[in-house]
């Protein structure tokens, strides 16, 4: 069993941060350094790839290497987002894609469209740019959730065995709105 957590705080700013750690489930399998380290020097050395550690570091910081790098102990920790990444970076950029990235990634109502300033804004960087109602903001949108909601659904029948999804909101002390989702995989 392999569980993932991601976790999504929204700064007082506006900006996300997020961070992913993997768990994996204790496995009967032995882990020895030496398998996979060479130590020299008052260091160690990976025997794959050769990437060179501290003589102090810990078994949990070689395994999670030789997990994240090589994957010998178990499914490699991926980002739910990295589902959903751009096929082709070179791929030229649609403004209207980006304005619905922009409404959704920072909260803004569809509204905004609307604004004089926001319209000035956007004037003043591309003259030609004819900006959406905010009706089609929201049928552009809504297609955009359709598609990837089929994507997730497409990838998490793919899996197989079962997942369970749970979540919660809380505020930190210093008023970080903070976002945890966690995944368990078993099958």
């Amino acid at each position: 069993m392999s569980e993932i957590d991601i976790i999504e705080s929204c700064d007082s700013d506006g900006s996300h941060h997020s961070t992913e750690s993997s768990q994996l489930s204790t496995q009967s399998t032995k882990f020895k350094t030496s398998d996979h380290f060479r130590a020299f020097e008052n260091k160690m050395k990976c025997n794959y790839c050769g990437k060179v550690f501290s003589g102090k570091s810990g078994s949990s910081t070689l395994k999670r290497h030789l997990n994240n790098a090589h994957n010998k102990f178990g499914p490699k920790s991926m980002k739910i987002t990295d589902m959903f990444e751009k096929e082709e970076e070179s791929e030229k950029l649609d403004p209207n894609e980006e304005l619905i990235s922009f409404l959704v990634c920072g909260d803004h109502p569809f509204n905004t469209v609307e604004e004089p300033a926001f319209n000035s804004f956007i004037s003043s960087l591309n003259s030609t740019y004819k900006m959406p109602s905010r009706f089609t903001v929201k049928r552009k949108v809504d297609s955009k959730f359709n598609y990837y909601e089929a994507k997730l659904k497409n990838y998490l029948q793919k899996i197989g065995g079962k997942i369970s999804f749970s979540t919660d909101l809380w505020t930190s002390i210093k008023k970080t709105a903070l976002h945890c989702s966690h995944s368990a995989f078993s099958g």
